[in-house]
């Protein structure tokens, strides 16, 4: 995880984690590409091997 870039946000790891699990995925580690904008929120794609897990 890029920690500094999410200080930068007024985020941290804890927030992220949630983020991530409100969209179904349990682990940083089945994360492909994602991105933050102001105005979408956090967009994830996950890995193909691991959705549906």
């Amino acid at each position: 995880m890029q920690r500094q870039r999410l200080e930068a946000l007024g985020r941290d790891e804890a927030w992220l984690l949630g983020e991530l699990q409100a969209a179904g995925i349990d682990r940083p580690q089945e994360v492909l590409y994602a991105e933050w904008t102001d105005h979408d929120g956090l967009y994830c794609q996950q890995k193909p091997e691991t959705a549906g897990q």
